[in-house]
């Protein structure tokens, strides 16, 4: 067992040569030498694996397997011990050392077992409480010796929950992830890497955002383009902002209260739809065949409208609430040729085919504003205070709620993104009254619920859609879903 560990890191480059000098001498005189160092007098030693083949430590993929295999019949058979072996049940048995990396990495660094440096006894297997019961009589007996020894390095690894920031999904089924960032799996003991360039120093400058991102703000009457630094680069004018689309040539289509318009960055106005009292845009979505889907609240209806402004497709809904600012929220045309429409006062989604038959009515929740299809068939709804991922038979397979996100202030919904590593962008108008919480216009959160990514500058306030952006503030060609 480990009884102090030295958290640092030092970075040799191709042809650069790294002695132990410098901590313990002074850094700029070399030390006399006597005679030859005994470490020198022999071959160096080849790096030998100490629990398995050469790859990354994982909870899921060389831990859990041998409490599943090991401890959970015999706690079982005895009633007694724990059965639950999630990572989070066992989080105050175990040994890790920052808070933050629990669940959300943007956190304050919140280490509680030493600094740069850990306290001695207090550290790894020798100080948790599951290290010091693997150590007793009863568990000498019913642990190998190598499972334990394998257990035992875990814990003086900080008890890693993950051997990468990505691929989360397939490392929760003990797959093996390799952290490209830091590692080629072609060349494991080499520095060169096979991935991009690093854009920075931290593995959440790389992977996740900072993203530069268009949106609308109805509160502000705008639409506007925020880059990667967090500055405003680009702005437009609108009355009651609904949705933005930046389109692959690079304009930019936008819905109002009194019609939907198509602009170029310097803002002249290519293409217009308006409309009269009493319809107001909800909301609109670019079709693949050039044409624009309008969802019409007010006497409450859908239209397609063509490049020529003639209105292709119309479908009458219905609803019982008239109020116009809550009767309809998004609404999206599906690749299975549906319509999702989101219904907030009536607190429902529906989705109709091309007639306007109701061809699927999702269960009833708090404030529905938004829908999206997602390719594997699922549908991704936002709520108030939360958002629900539903399976084709209506069944709950992943959730948002303010529990997961105790730190952000999850108000109204407003917008959803699902992006191509899994994450999903959230837009919510938080509440006014929540002092406890940080105010979280948009953020970006993994599958496990991590918040990796955050937008909280009152220059960007509460908006009701936003898109991700490439860094040069163009059209993302991978698939987003929104």
């Amino acid at each position: 067992m480990a009884v102090q560990s030295m958290r640092s890191v030092a970075y040799v480059h191709p042809g650069e040569r790294l002695v132990c000098q410098g901590c313990h001498e002074p850094r700029h005189r070399a030390p006399a030498a006597k005679q030859m160092p005994v470490a020198f007098q022999r071959p160096p030693s080849e790096i030998q694996p100490e629990i398995g083949p050469v790859e990354p430590i994982s909870y899921y993929r060389q831990i859990r397997p041998i409490f599943e295999k090991t401890c959970v019949p015999c706690h079982r058979a005895q009633g007694r011990g724990p059965t639950d072996m999630s990572y989070e049940a066992l989080r105050d048995d175990v040994f890790w050392f920052s808070g933050a990396m629990y669940l959300d990495m943007c956190s304050p660094y919140s280490g509680i077992h030493g600094g740069s440096r850990t306290i001695p006894g207090r550290f790894g297997a020798r100080y948790c409480r599951l290290g010091r019961a693997l150590m007793d009589e009863l568990h000498r007996k019913a642990v190998p010796g190598d499972e334990r020894h394998k257990i035992i390095v875990w814990l003086d690894c900080n008890s890693l929950r993950l051997g990468a920031y990505h691929d989360e999904a397939a490392q929760l089924q003990g797959a093996l992830v390799w952290p490209e960032l830091d590692v080629d799996p072609a060349n494991v003991l080499g520095i060169e890497g096979r991935g991009a360039r690093l854009r920075g120093n931290f593995w959440h400058e790389n992977l996740y955002g900072p993203h530069a991102f268009l949106a609308v703000s109805s509160l502000r009457g705008m639409a506007f383009i925020v880059d990667e630094k967090g500055q405003i680069a680009w702005t437009y004018p609108t009355d009651r902002a609904r949705e933005a689309w930046l389109l692959p040539d690079g304009n930019i289509l936008l819905a109002s209260r009194h019609g939907v318009v198509k602009v170029t960055r310097d803002k002249q106005v290519l293409w217009e739809f308006r409309v009269k009292q009493p319809d107001e845009v909800a909301s609109c979505q670019p079709l693949a065949n050039g044409n624009v889907l309008i969802g019409l609240a007010g006497r409450c209806r859908l239209i397609e409208v063509a490049p020529s402004g003639q209105v292709v497709q119309e479908v009458a809904l219905s609803t019982p609430n008239g109020d116009s600012a809550r009767q309809m929220g998004t609404c999206r045309r599906t690749p299975e040729d549906t319509y999702l429409v989101a219904f907030p006062a009536e607190g429902l989604v529906r989705e109709y085919d091309r007639t306007g038959t109701i061809v699927r009515t999702f269960p009833p929740d708090p404030m529905p504003t938004c829908a999206v299809r997602l390719p594997d068939g699922n549908t991704l709804i936002g709520l108030q205070g939360m958002v629900l991922e539903y399976d084709r038979d209506d069944r709950v397979v992943w959730e948002l709620t303010q529990d997961d996100v105790p730190d952000i202030a999850l108000g109204i919904v407003t917008a959803l993104t699902r992006l191509p590593n899994g994450n999903t962008v959230v837009c919510t108008w938080p509440p006014k009254t929540d002092n406890d919480r940080d105010t979280a216009y948009i953020f970006e959160v993994t599958p496990d619920k991590r918040v990796v990514w955050q937008v909280a500058d009152d220059a960007v306030g509460p908006v009701d859609s936003c898109q991700i952006l490439t860094p040069r503030l163009g059209w993302q060609p991978e698939t987003l879903q929104r």
